[in-house]
């Protein structure tokens, strides 16, 4: 899917001005805004969308918000990234479907970036989906409900 596809699914409308939710995260002014942003998203997002990542990141994590997110290459990796980058690591917490240097993870994991975030003071959640010996399938699946429930947890998520 190209950026254009992506920002169109979003509500972006090329020629028009940016929703007026994304100009809030921008901007660090979200209307009621959560405890907790999480951050999940295609792993097949094109490198543009990294920028696109990394200013909704900045705008979160510069309001005090606690971010969330997961352990794949694509939307999370962009967002494990932009929270090193941008000095936000301890405001993060990662849930991993793989545990400790790599182990369990598959082709699209993102390693490198979730070892980079937990070196930068990011909590992680090691093997979030399950031990290593449960099918990867079930172990995504489960990771990703272990976020959901995260951010459903938190007041004003």
């Amino acid at each position: 899917m190209s950026l254009e596809s992506h920002r169109r699914y979003l509500g972006f409308v090329p020629g028009e001005p940016w929703p007026d939710w994304a100009l809030a995260c921008q901007a660090g002014r979200v209307p009621f805004p959560p405890a907790a942003v999480g951050f999940a998203g295609s792993r097949s997002l094109p490198d543009e969308a990294e920028s696109l990542v990394r200013r909704v990141v900045r705008g979160a994590a510069a309001a005090g918000r606690s971010l969330a997110t997961g352990c794949a290459v694509g939307a999370d990796a962009f967002a494990l990234r932009a929270a090193v980058d941008l000095r936000a690591a301890e405001q993060l917490t990662v849930f991993s479907a793989f545990g400790p240097y790599g182990f369990g993870a598959w082709r699209d994991s993102a390693i490198g970036p979730v070892l980079n975030a937990a070196k930068a003071g990011a909590k992680v959640r090691w093997f979030a989906g399950g031990p290593e010996a449960v099918d990867l399938r079930a172990r995504l699946a489960a990771r990703t409900f272990a976020l959901v429930s995260f951010l459903a947890c938190r007041p004003g998520s």
